[in-house]
């Protein structure tokens, strides 16, 4: 997205129809869906999954068309815009080199959009094919790195060196992954070093020397007393010494981090808050794409002629009209300004001459160290939104049979990806829990 927001800012004409004001918008998305259910009267398409996949049809060109009358763009369709352009641009600029991170994560359209600009610019990727998370959420493929692995005309690097993670650690990614491998997972997998750096782990390694494999013998979500994840968690941040803590702010990363699927997280984020710890809510894989009234208020109160704005407000209030103002806006020469009642128009107007903006104010209870108080940082998340992120402290929840596995029996590439992110995140003490049984339901712990 940084790259199209880039090629916007130096050639009007990628942007196709869109002023020089648009709006980057996420939710875009959300109001497009609405428009498609409105004026086509079915079920809208999955126009995100069609641009990744660059599946070009009448879906996408509707998007298009839509986000050019809103005069906004999301993500997905930011980079759409630029890969198009470029297509039909022979004389686009280059660049002394391009750098690219994490393009385990990267979905066709984006790999084919590098490979447009590495025709003209030199370009370095970097990525691990064993992080490789966003298959389903951004319908990302390894297949794409690997690829380039094996393409004779990239030159090959290897950072053989964890400096994150301690020796155990390391040695648990190396067992698991041999492992694997003779039971016939990870056939695809590039083959790469990945080792201890004793210069800068070695005192962590001495003193957390294990992994703690936590067995619990119930995890029930309908009692505090049963919740053993959430009470072994909790006893064990208090254990945490001050200069951890200390450390990661000052280095500023995760003092505390606790990685699993959503019923687990919401059942220890329950505890630990019962407990008085000072924990985020729980980290969600995606941004929360639900519109609000507040996000049309505030493009409103920019530009009170926005289309997006009202078209925002709209969908909020739903007023009787609603859809007969939608449909109406099938001619997109018709600014939603001009159709909407005068009467809805100055009530909406006059509230916005009182609007204040609150989302992403910060206040002061909403800060974890105050007046010098030494808080552990808390993160809950799942497995894929522990990307990026690393911790003195990792809790892994739910290893186990239906959960981390789904199938013991039939363990997959992207499961073991998962584990192993999750592991690697860790820079002192990693616990690993499982449950023998969930409300009711026996569990077996995951093997191979």
């Amino acid at each position: 997205m940084v790259i199209a927001i880039m090629f916007y800012t130096v050639n009007a004409n990628y942007r196709i129809s869109l002023s020089g004001d648009f709006i980057y918008f996420p939710k875009i998305i959300e109001v497009v869906k609405s428009d498609w259910e409105i004026l086509n009267e079915s079920t809208p398409p999955q126009f995100i999954k069609s641009m990744r996949s660059l599946n070009i049809g009448e879906d996408v060109q509707f998007f298009i068309e839509r986000a050019n009358y809103y005069d906004a763009v999301g993500y997905d369709d930011s980079v759409f815009r630029v890969y198009q352009c470029l297509l039909q641009d022979n004389n686009h600029k280059s660049y002394k080199l391009v750098i690219v991170d994490e393009y385990q994560d990267f979905n066709l359209l984006e790999v084919s959009l590098l490979k447009l600009i590495s025709q003209k610019s030199p370009i370095l990727i970097t990525g691990d094919d064993d992080q490789a998370l966003y298959l389903y959420l951004r319908n990302s493929d390894p297949k794409h790195i690997r690829d380039l692995f094996y393409d004779e005309d990239y030159e090959k690097f290897e950072l053989p060196y964890c400096t994150r993670c301690t020796e155990v650690i390391v040695n648990a990614f190396n067992d698991v992954v041999e492992t694997a491998k003779s039971c016939s997972k990870l056939s695809e997998r590039i083959d790469k070093p990945f080792n201890y750096l004793p210069p800068l782990k070695k005192s962590d390694s001495e003193k957390y020397p294990k992994i703690k494999l936590i067995r619990t013998t119930i995890q029930n979500k309908k009692s505090k007393s049963s919740n053993y994840f959430g009470r072994y968690i909790s006893n064990e941040i208090c254990k945490i010494e001050k200069e951890e803590i200390k450390e990661s702010k000052e280095k500023g990363f995760t003092t505390v981090l606790i990685i699993g699927s959503i019923q687990y997280l919401r059942q220890v984020h329950e505890y630990l808050t019962f407990q008085n710890h000072d924990c985020n809510e729980i980290k969600k894989d995606t941004d929360n794409l639900k519109l609000d009234l507040e996000d049309g208020m505030k493009i409103l109160k920019n530009n009170k002629e926005s289309n997006l704005g009202w078209r925002v407000v709209l969908e909020i209030s739903k007023p009787n009209f609603f859809e007969k103002v939608i449909k109406e806006t099938k001619d997109l020469r018709k600014n939603l300004i001009n159709i909407i009642p005068e009467d809805f128009k100055e009530k909406i107007l006059k509230e916005l001459e009182d609007f204040q903006v609150t989302k992403g104010v910060q206040h002061i209870s909403d800060i974890s160290e105050v007046e010098g108080a030494l808080n552990p940082k808390i993160i809950l998340t799942s497995f894929e939104g522990a990307k990026g992120l690393s911790a003195q402290h990792v809790f892994i929840i739910g290893v186990q049979d239906g959960d981390l596995p789904r199938n013991n029996n039939n363990l997959t590439d992207f499961e073991i990806n998962k584990f192993l992110v999750a592991l690697t995140r860790t820079r002192k003490q990693c616990h690993i829990l499982y449950t023998t049984n969930f409300s009711g339901k026996i569990k077996n712990l995951l093997y191979f």
